[in-house]
This record gives structure tokens, C-alpha cells and sequence, in this order.
């Protein structure tokens, strides 16, 4: 099914939703009040769960119409109610009586038609058909639709209330008031398919976003435009980093990575970026400098001695550009300075490598206040992301039905469909997640977020926390694939099986196309959806140089992970199991489909070489040898 409906799939969808409305204003205001009867107000809906039920269409009709009726009876020669407003794509609004089938039907409909309020309603060559001139067009059907039913359907009503039981012969369909019984059943399975339309329109609609495209074709040599990315930086006496400087990065990469044991400085690279760009910037415990500020304008050059090392002041320097042109943010520490120009600020997001924790509900009022995007960098254990289920609750309770939307569609493509629907209860506000096997069948129950799996916690978090900052930053911006800003992500792979370490930055890079991303990690799974312009970053650590950084020129498209495990990004080369004995090969194939596949080739192979068949082999070798 296509994610978009089709014009009369979203009139069947409206002129239900009206209907209810009115059903429901109907019983509030009893307008019919000398009926004393609720069946009334009931309407005729499919009752048979064919091929254009299932595709939407709740009301008797075909692709070209729809005809809305509030009563039981029909013409067996025509298959169509006896009194019904129809709907025509091409010929517009027109209502029609038809009782081809039953005298008593026709005397009725002769003698209604004689009141002036049927005077619209001319007899057709056809005995037993009455219709009225075109009434409108196909997309004034509201109005039409509403003169209908509180002027012709009021006028058939009060001519039924006479009748006992209804018009017609003891055999035929009687026209009369609708049941509610049936009327109850037959909207249950209206609505119990309405709820599936939709969520496979949603699903389908989100699927499109997700759909595999070609990487290569994505990046081109420009970056985005507007776009923010890394140029290049440089650190110096800033947590355990001496000196280290890395430039020249491609302007069109969207994916940073950096590489590193654990200890060796991933998380102070990342600090020092926000630290430099974004972070909190009178907060100098993170420097590695012997001295306080000075007054003067320019370093002293009488340096202290420690530990037999001349100090230097702490100074950080990042270039970056901004669509086309380029800026340089710098911070040096050991005089008064700070030389900034074009500040990032509330465009820099930095998380850290807990990205559990939220904030509750009071807290998320009063957090667009007192805003630090940076705080689970430098205090993971801390700091709070904003809380998903808060957002969706308030978007679910001010009808605010686009960004519900929003949040649900970022919350299924971050979990690569996993999380395959969302929820809010009407009357208790409780949100809840459905998981799904592939996106597709459903796994779990509703389950709220405090009981999904870790991994799932932390990607709908993050990925809830950076939409809702970088639009708090540009609030004219709504669609996630025109936000811009620069994303720095400790241990991106943290709580994720591989199949989603894999998927995290294909998905981010699908949803946030205009924001660049400099994470941290261990595993070599997340490197296997990064683009083909990815730039890797080695992490290294010596007692002489401290903690340096060098660019990486590999390309991995064509490297598996054991591959990219023994390569410099990751420099891991004790690739073989300890549990191996030695005695056989090591198993080198591709995947394990493919040792299953030589382990059965090898014993059909030992089937086949009984000990005789050996022997007779080795006789053949023997003699061929003798030869």
C-alpha cells in the first residue's frame, strides 16, 4: 500500500469522522426529540470485509463513488441502498431514491416526493428511480452532505415514524431505521481496519524515509548547504592532551570518527570541541595549566617549572565552516583573552556514553531556561536528557498531531523499525511502545519506556533530545532533514546490539542530513554504515607526548570487521578465539552460513571415502606414481 491515500480513500476517512461528530452533537442537543429513539442518528457502513474494505472504503461504493445512507433497505436490482446521497469523483453530489424492486417502496417514495421539500427529486424513465439534479461538486461534499442530513434525512425520518415496522413486502429488505446492533458490530470492524490503514500508512510513510539509497550518490564534494562541519582544530594543555592538531578534513563528511583504547583520550577530544565551541566556558578545572588568569593582554613569558616541564597556557582552536564560509573559535587559558567569532553555542549538542537518565516532568517545563547541550559530556551521570514520553504526552494532548507524528516517525527510524508503533492512552496519558521482529511482526505488547530494553531507552533519548534542542535553537525549523548543527556522541555503540550499531548512523544520517556527527567508539560495526567520505581519527597515548590524534587515510568499503579490527582504526590483531586448540585451521570464511556450508560439503565428502574407497585411491596415486 502506498503511504499517501488515494482522494476518495480521504473522503471515505472524513465523511466518517463527520459523522461520528454529528452522532455525537446529535445525542448531546436530541434534536430529533420527537423520535423519543437513538437509531436515528446510525448510518450504513460496509458490512462485508471485501477488497474495498480492506483498502479503506467504509461506505457501499466503488473507486468513482460513495454513497452515505441512513437506513436499512435496499434494491436488489440496482445492489444500492434505497435513499442515499452519493458522492461522484467526476459527476459531483447527488441524492437518490431507488426501489426498482418492491411496489410498496415506490408508492412511498412516489408520495414523498410530492412534499416541496422533494421537489428536487425528478422520476427517472426507469420506474422507481427518483434522483435530484447535480447538487455540487465532488469538493463541496461538507456542505452538501450537512444540507442533507439535517434537512431531506429529518424529512425521510418523520415520514417513518408512522410505519411499524417499515416500507416493504413480507420477502424484501424493508427501508427502514437502521439497527444498532448491527450498526455497533458493523462500525467495530470499520474502525478495528481503520486503526490498521493507518498504522500501515505510518509505517509505510516512515519506511520510504528509511529506504536503503545509494551513499555514494548522497555525498557529494559540496557540503550541504548552511551546513556546519569541522575544518580542522587544535589542543593544547587541555586533559592530558600536550599538543595535538589535526586539519585539512573534508568539508562534505557528515561522520567523524574517533578510534582509541579506553584511557588513551577519546572523551577529552570530544570535551575539548564542546568545551571550545559550546561548552561551559568559565569552567577551567578541565585545563592543564599551572597559572591563574592574567590582567595583562599578553602571556607572560616567565613559564613555571614543574615536574621538570616548562608550562605553556591551555589553548583550544576550532575551525569550522558554515555552508561556504569558514570561522575559527579560539580559547586560550593563562591570560585574559578569548578570542571567539561566530559562536556555536545552542548549535553544538554533546552526549555522553550514559544516555539513560531524563528529566522529569517538572524539570523538562522549566529546562528551555536553563539550557547546557553539552552537560552529558562532562557530567554523564548527572545530566539529564530531555523525556520522550513527556513530549508525546503534551503533543498528544494539545492535538498537536504533526509532531506527534514527528517524534513517533524519529522514534521508529532510530530503532530501524523496532520500535514499530507508539501510543498514548486518551483518558490515562500513559505512552507506550510496541516492538516489532524486522519492523514488521509484532514481538511485545505496548510496553512503557521505563520497561524497553536498554538499547531502545537510549537511541529514543537521544535522538527525542537532539530533535527537540536543535529546534529549540531554530524555531522555524520543524523537519528534522533541515536542522543544522554539529552532534559529538562518547561510545556511540553503547547498549546496541550490531545489527543497530550498524543501523545508528545510517539513520541519523538519514533524518539529520545537515548535521554533522563526531562520536567515539570501540566496535567496528557502527563503521559499517558510515558513508563512503567517513574520516577516522586515531586516539593515541604515550607517557612522552600524552594524548595525540592522527587522521586515518583507509577506506573500508570493501573490509569486513575482522578486517577493520586488525587495521590501524582499531590496530586489534589477537583475532583468533583463546579457546582454539591449534590442531585445526582456523575458519576463515565470510560468514557462518558459509562455514555450515563447508562443514556439510566435508562430511559429504566423508561419506563418500569409505576406507575402501581410500585404499583404492591411494592405489590409483600409487600406480600413477609407479608410471
Amino acid at each position: 500500500m502506498n503511504a499517501s491515500l488515494t482522494p476518495l480513500q480521504e473522503i471515505h476517512d472524513q465523511v466518517l469522522e463527520t459523522l461520528l461528530k454529528w452522532q455525537r452533537e446529535d445525542s448531546a442537543s436530541v434534536r430529533y426529540i420527537q423520535r423519543g429513539m437513538d437509531n436515528y442518528r446510525l448510518f450504513y457502513l460496509r458490512r462485508t470485509r471485501d477488497a474495498q474494505f480492506e483498502k479503506g472504503y467504509w461506505f457501499p461504493g466503488n473507486d468513482s463513488y460513495l454513497l452515505i445512507s441512513f437506513w436499512a433497505g435496499s434494491d436488489s436490482r440496482n445492489r444500492t441502498p434505497n435513499a442515499y446521497l452519493r458522492l461522484h469523483v467526476s459527476q459531483g453530489c447527488q441524492a437518490f431514491f431507488i426501489a426498482r424492486d418492491s411496489e410498496d417502496k415506490q408508492a412511498f417514495f412516489t408520495e414523498l416526493c410530492k412534499s416541496s421539500s422533494f421537489a428536487g427529486y425528478k422520476p427517472q424513465k426507469t420506474a422507481g428511480i427518483w434522483h435530484t439534479a447535480r447538487l455540487g461538486p465532488l469538493h463541496e461534499w461538507p456542505r452538501i452532505l450537512e444540507q442533507y442530513y439535517y434537512q431531506d434525512k429529518q424529512q425521510i425520518d418523520n415520514a417513518l415514524v408512522s410505519t411499524a415496522s417499515g416500507i416493504g413486502a413480507e420477502f424484501e429488505t424493508k427501508f427502514f431505521f437502521l439497527d444498532q446492533g448491527g450498526f455497533d458490530r458493523s462500525l467495530s470492524q470499520v474502525l478495528a481496519r481503520q486503526a490498521e490503514l493507518l498504522k500501515e500508512r505510518r509505517i509505510n510513510k516512515i519506511d520510504q524515509l528509511l529506504a536503503d539509497f545509494d551513499l555514494e550518490e548522497a555525498n557529494t564534494s559540496q557540503p550541504p548547504a548552511d551546513a556546519i562541519g569541522l575544518a580542522g582544530f587544535s589542543v593544547t594543555n587541555y586533559q592530558g592532551i600536550t599538543y595535538t592538531k589535526v586539519e585539512d578534513l573534508n568539508l562534505a563528511s557528515r561522520w567523524i570518527f574517533l578510534t582509541g583504547e579506553n584511557g588513551f583520550g577519546k572523551t577529552s577530544v570530544l570535551q575539548a570541541l564542546a568545551h571550545a565551541l559550546a561548552g561551559p566556558r568559565d569552567d577551567f578545572s578541565y585545563y592543564d595549566t599551572e597559572y591563574p588568569r592574567q590582567t595583562d593582554s599578553q602571556p607572560t613569558s616567565n613559564y613555571s617549572r614543574k615536574g621538570g616541564r616548562v608550562g605553556r597556557p591551555a589553548q583550544l582552536q576550532v575551525d569550522y565552516w558554515r555552508g561556504t564560509k569558514s570561522y575559527a573559535v579560539v580559547k586560550t587559558v593563562g591570560w585574559e583573552e578569548e578570542q571567539i567569532t561566530t559562536y556555536l553555542g545552542p548549535f553544538v549538542l554533546a552526549y555522553g556514553p550514559l544516555r539513560l537518565g531524563v528529566l522529569d516532568e517538572a524539570a523538562q517545563n522549566q529546562s528551555t531556561k536553563q539550557q547546557d547541550n553539552t552537560a552529558s559530556l562532562f557530567k554523564p551521570v548527572s545530566a539529564r536528557l530531555y523525556n520522550a514520553d513527556y513530549e508525546l504526552n503534551q503533543a498528544a494532548l494539545t492535538g498537536n498531531k504533526a509532531r506527534f507524528q514527528t517524534l513517533k516517525q524519529l522514534i521508529r527510524s532510530v530503532t530501524g523499525g523496532l520500535i514499530a508503533d507508539v501510543s498514548v492512552h486518551s483518558k490515562t496519558g500513559v505512552v507506550t511502545y510496541q516492538e516489532a521482529a524486522d519492523g514488521k511482526e509484532i514481538v511485545a505488547p505496548h510496553t512503557p519506556f521505563e520497561q524497553l530494553a536498554t538499547g531502545y531507552r537510549s537511541l529514543i533519548s537521544l535522538v527525542i533530545d537532539m530533535y527537540l534542542r536543535l529546534t529549540t535553537a531554530q524555531p522555524t525549523v520543524h523537519h528534522p532533514a533541515e536542522l543544522i548543527g554539529l552532534v559529538l556522541i562518547d561510545e556511540l555503540e553503547n547498549h546496541l546490539h550490531p545489527r543497530l550499531q550498524r543501523q545508528l548512523p545510517i539513520s541519523l544520517q538519514k533524518l539529520f542530513p545537515r548535521v554533522q556527527f563526531i562520536v567515539s567508539t570501540h566496535s567496528p560495526i557502527p563503521l559499517l554504515g558510515s558513508p563512503p567520505d567517513a574520516i577516522f581519527l586515531r586516539v593515541d597515548r604515550t607517557m612522552q607526548a600524552g594524548i595525540t590524534v592522527q587522521r586515518l587515510d583507509i577506506s573500508i568499503g570493501n573490509l569486513l570487521p575482522n578486517t577493520i579490527l586488525s587495521s590501524p582504526i582499531f590496530g586489534f590483531q589477537e583475532l583468533v578465539p583463546v579457546s582454539h586448540s591449534g590442531e585445526e585451521w582456523v575458519r576463515t570464511e565470510d560468514s557462518f552460513a558459509q562455514v555450515r556450508a563447508t562443514d556439510a560439503q566435508q562430511a559429504q565428502i566423508a561419506d563418500y571415502l569409505t576406507k575402501q574407497k581410500q585404499q583404492e585411491l591411494l592405489a590409483l596415486l600409487q600406480a600413477d606414481k609407479n608410471d
